[in-house]
C-alpha cells in the first residue's frame, strides 16, 4: 500500500511539471506576437531617424550650400553607417550630370565640382526612383538621392 502512495505522489507530481510546462509554453507563445511587433516598430523608428538627416532637404527649393550641405551629410552618413546612399545630380531636365555611388565607395569629388560650377541657384531633392522602389531599400532606408533644377509650379 506504501509504494501505491508513493506512485501516486510521483505520478502526481509530473502531471503538475508537465502542467506547468506546458502554461509556461503558452505564456511565451502568447508574448511572442508583442515582442515581433514591438521589434518592427524599434526597426521602423531606426529607420525614421535615419531618414530624417536626409529628408528634412526635400521641403522646397534648395540652394547650393544647402545642396553642398546635404552632400557632407551623406558623405558623413556613408563613412558611418552600414545603409550607404546614393546621389545623382542633373543639371539639365533629364542629364545626370554627375553621381556619387555610396556602395562603391566612389569619391565624391566630380560631383561637388559640377554643383559648384551649375549655374542654378535653386535644386529640387528627393527620393530617386530606383529598382528597389522609390529610393528606399526594403527596410524603409533611404537608398538613392536625385538633385534636380527647382521648377516653380
Amino acid at each position: 500500500m506504501e509504494n501505491a502512495t508513493k506512485a501516486l505522489l510521483i505520478a502526481g507530481s509530473v502531471l503538475i511539471v508537465l502542467l506547468l510546462i506546458a502554461i509556461g509554453l503558452r505564456i511565451f507563445n502568447s508574448t511572442k506576437g508583442t515582442t515581433d511587433a514591438a521589434q518592427v516598430t524599434m526597426n521602423s523608428t531606426e529607420a525614421a531617424m535615419f531618414n530624417n538627416k536626409f529628408t528634412t532637404y526635400m521641403n522646397g527649393p534648395q540652394n547650393k550650400s544647402q545642396v553642398l550641405g546635404l552632400v557632407s551629410a551623406v558623405i558623413a552618413s556613408n563613412s558611418q553607417s552600414a545603409n550607404k546612399i546614393d546621389i545623382q545630380f542633373a543639371s539639365g531636365s533629364t542629364a545626370t550630370s554627375a553621381s556619387y555611388n555610396g556602395r562603391t565607395g566612389g569619391s565624391p569629388n566630380e560631383l561637388i565640382k559640377q554643383i559648384n560650377n551649375s549655374s542654378i541657384t535653386k535644386y529640387s531633392i528627393r527620393p530617386a526612383s530606383t529598382s528597389t522602389g522609390g529610393g528606399f531599400d526594403a527596410n524603409g532606408y533611404i537608398y538613392s538621392i536625385i538633385i534636380i533644377p527647382w521648377r516653380d509650379s
